[in-house]
């Protein structure tokens, strides 16, 4: 997040409804983040919509489970929910089809 600004939220901007719930989480990038309480508490939140029958989807840039916030809270939650993961296509691989 940079400027409070979220990329992977403004491109999907003008396909969330207003009926839709938006979860925030608010990550900050240092080395040691997957041991860090906010994907705990990230989880967490997530879970209870989960466990209230509600689908929920998780916003990625890229490939969700390469370098992304979303394989800690997939480790965090998978066990307890069936989880599917789309692929995506990161920026190393995009850049090689260049």
């Amino acid at each position: 997040m940079e400027n409070g600004k979220v990329l992977a939220r403004a491109i999907v901007a003008d396909f969330i409804r207003p009926e839709q719930i938006e979860i925030p989480m608010p990550l900050p990038f240092s080395v040691e983040r997957s041991s860090q309480p906010y994907y705990d508490i990230a989880a967490a939140k997530i879970a209870i919509h989960l466990e209230a029958g509600q689908d929920v989807a998780v916003l990625c840039e890229g490939e969700p489970m390469l370098y992304g916030s979303f394989m800690y809270l997939f480790n965090r939650l998978s066990s307890r929910f069936e989880t599917e993961v789309v692929p995506g296509i990161s920026s190393t691989m995009a850049s090689a089809a260049m």
